[in-house]
């Protein structure tokens, strides 16, 4: 009776530990389709260099998401993550205010941060990870 338990709990083990890998292959899959949206001439040298840091550090992410009609660069979880440009002079205050009302945290980082921070890192992964949970 014993040994069937056993032998029953370890069928169950099994199981688990194959959806796991399973979950991590379909996260891998995702992660891979998401890079190639930002394949040169579709993205920006700065966009494929916070791709390549979210890639490395293994965080989920979702790029040119559409969100009630605002493409977004960067979806993770319930954060956004914007990179400015030369174009993006002034932040768009209805869209961030309609992007906040449907539960995401817009945070914006400039191409000059990107470059020229040598922490920018750190700071990226630090306001992603307070405000994951949210």
């Amino acid at each position: 009776m014993a040994l069937n338990r056993a032998l029953s709990l370890f069928a169950e083990v099994r199981i688990i530990e194959n959806a796991k890998i399973q979950l991590l292959n379909l996260t891998k899959l995702i992660m891979r389709c998401q890079l190639l949206k930002l394949k040169k001439g579709h993205s920006t040298k700065s966009e494929r260099k916070i791709a390549e840091l979210l890639k490395k550090k293994h965080i989920p992410f979702k790029t040119k998401v559409l969100i009630n009609k605002a493409e977004v660069d960067f979806l993770i979880g319930r954060v956004i993550l914007e990179i400015d440009g030369k174009i993006h002079r002034h932040i768009d205050t209805e869209r961030e205010k309609m992007l906040f009302d449907a539960g995401y945290v817009p945070i914006h980082i400039s191409i000059k941060e990107i470059y020229e921070d040598k922490a920018i890192e750190e700071k990226i992964l630090s306001l992603i990870k307070s405000n994951k949970n949210l």
